[in-house]
């Protein structure tokens, strides 16, 4: 049992972490609920109350996955404070499994599968057609593992284990192949855009490569508060181990071990089974992108909750995440808006004032995070500039904004200015929309003990002077902003919200005072109709037009493919 994962020192992990645990009945391994002697003589199945504690590789990522999260996720049929009953979404967001789903019929047969992929594809769920473009474009490009001598697997590599305490599963979440004798087995983890130039955690390749050398080949749990099941019976032990990472956008596929049993387990302990023992061991609150798929989320005390933030009342909908951005997304195209929310991945090029704003605020990001209280200077932008790989004429571009960031740096007030975050994630729960509502602000620091949230914008030309600030560009990030503030996402009363615009005729600065009642009555009639639109919205119906010029995502939309040929015929 120790070789899985354990609390500490071979003591079992503590039961009361979730007080309001009811674990479902379970069968011990090798027995079966319906099974009974003929004669009445034969025992009843053994049944157990243990709680079933689930560890994925992938929850070895480091991330800044909230550890809360995790452990909630990890004890698989325990019950956490109470939930009310939500909706699902009427359409599906799970890509990766549909791509298995298609590979599973047709992986090993002759390429190219003429016209068959998007109807295969369409069958996995409830998709649009950008989503089943995707999940075609997937396919095909998968590697040909198959032609390598390798056979797909039905089902995943489990190494289980049992404590007084608990029951205790550790597996790989991916697509399982072994050679003709059993000797080799490979695992292949899926990411949604190409294999990164920055590796996995060791953490996750250790426990994949652990759970794929010793774990024996098991049926997914259905309901997932069940335990895995073995499929058949072990076959032959492996002596050849291959973790490999396919990015399902372009087919890339990357070796992230390759060994022996042996040297998986010397991986495991070293770099997994650390992990694994904090994963379901647990830890504090870290709200962020997880709180929207945390089952723990109705009842953390690590999340502001205030109803009324967005304005919509929504009982029962499913729990969706909202931003600025998504907003936006949405007021331009509802795909578009559906599509970043599931995260499609894409490979079209950022327009050119994208870039710009992109590469200015890494350069920002970079001076602001390296904790010097000195204020950014011309020169070091520069400097940072030129280390940044970009196009000569975005580089001109951004140089000339970058140079007006010295004249309003926070740090040049000559304040006292300390607890500077980049991009910190700001984050409130509203129970009345069931939405989680997300912000990251650009800068978020202490001005003489004052705490002050700042956002920068590039543009042409600053607002004008009679332009409200919610009649700009940045008018639903900035709402949502003053909202957020209100209902004390952030844990205290910000004192000021700053808005810094570089412009090519030079830097501007406006102020919004957060605890004006008519700004939050303007932040709520920008807000609310539109989130009242998108809240409400299942169809997410595309809307060709101006939007699919800047849209990432038009390589796999038909509509904006359309569009575009009738704008240039």
């Amino acid at each position: 049992m120790s070789e899985v994962f354990e609390a500490r020192s071979g003591s079992a992990m503590p039961p009361t972490a979730f007080p309001h645990r009811r674990p479902e009945l379970l069968s011990m391994p090798g027995t079966s609920p319906s099974s009974r002697s003929s004669d009445g003589t034969g025992s009843r199945p053994v049944r157990t109350l243990l709680p079933i504690v689930r560890v994925n590789a992938g929850h070895g990522s480091d991330d800044g996955t909230c550890a809360r999260f995790l452990q909630a996720k990890t004890r698989v049929n325990e019950k956490v404070g109470q939930r009310p009953r939500r909706r699902k979404e009427r359409q599906s967001s799970s890509l990766i499994p549909a791509v298995f789903g298609v590979l599973d019929q047709i992986e090993g047969k002759e390429r190219p599968w003429p016209g068959d992929l998007p109807a295969l594809a369409a069958g996995q769920g409830t998709f649009g057609p950008a989503e089943i473009a995707w999940i075609t474009n997937a396919v095909t490009t998968y590697p040909d593992l198959v032609a390598e001598g390798l056979h797909p697997l039905s089902g995943h590599w489990v190494k289980s284990g049992t404590s007084p305490a608990d029951l205790r599963e550790l597996y790989a979440w991916g697509r399982g192949y072994t050679d003709s004798t059993g000797s080799l087995r490979v695992l292949v983890l899926p990411v949604m855009s190409t294999v990164s130039a920055r590796p996995p955690a060791r953490s996750k390749v250790a426990i994949a490569a652990f759970t794929t050398a010793f774990g024996t080949l098991s049926s997914w749990p259905s309901p997932w508060s069940e335990r895995f099941r073995p499929i058949d019976s072990p076959g032959p032990s492996p002596t050849r181990v291959s973790i490999r990472q396919v990015g399902l956008l372009d087919g890339s596929m990357v070796e992230l071990f390759d060994g022996t049993p042996d040297k998986a387990r010397a991986l495991y302990q070293e770099a997994g089974r650390p992990v694994a023992v904090q994963v379901a061991t647990g830890g504090p609150a870290s709200p962020g992108r997880d709180c929207v798929s945390c089952k723990s989320l109705d009842s953390c005390d690590g999340v502001p909750r205030s109803s009324g933030i967005v304005g919509v009342s929504a009982p029962g909908a499913p729990l969706r995440q909202v931003s600025g951005t998504t907003l936006r997304y949405h007021v331009a195209c509802p795909r578009q808006a559906r599509l970043s929310a599931i995260h499609l991945s894409s490979d079209a090029q950022e327009s050119a004032p994208i870039e710009v704003g992109r590469v200015v605020d890494d350069v920002l990001n970079r001076a602001h995070g390296t904790g010097d209280p000195a204020a950014c200077t011309a020169d070091q932008l520069v400097t940072s500039l030129q280390a940044t790989p970009t196009a000569p004429a975005i580089a001109d571009r951004a140089l000339k904004l970058l140079g007006h960031h010295a004249e309003i740096c926070p740090r040049a007030s000559g304040c006292e200015i300390t607890e500077v975050q980049v991009q910190a994630t700001v984050v409130a729960f509203d129970p009345a929309a069931s939405s989680v509502v997300v912000a990251r602000p650009d800068l978020l620091y202490r001005e003489d003990g004052d705490l002050v949230w700042r956002e920068t914008a590039t543009s042409l030309f600053p607002p004008s002077g009679k332009k409200h600030l919610f009649d700009t560009h940045k008018r639903l990030q900035l709402a949502l902003a003053v909202l957020l503030c209100h209902a004390g996402a952030l844990g205290e009363p910000v004192a000021r919200l700053e808005v810094e615009y570089l412009t090519d005729r030079g830097p501007d600065l406006r102020y919004l005072d957060v605890t004006d009642p008519l700004l939050l009555a303007q932040a709520h009639a920008v807000v609310g109709p539109v989130a009242q639109n998108w809240r409400h919205d299942e169809a997410f119906a595309p809307a060709p037009g101006p939007a699919c010029g800047s849209c990432a995502y038009t390589r796999w939309c038909p509509d904006a493919a359309a569009n575009e040929r009738t704008e240039h015929a």
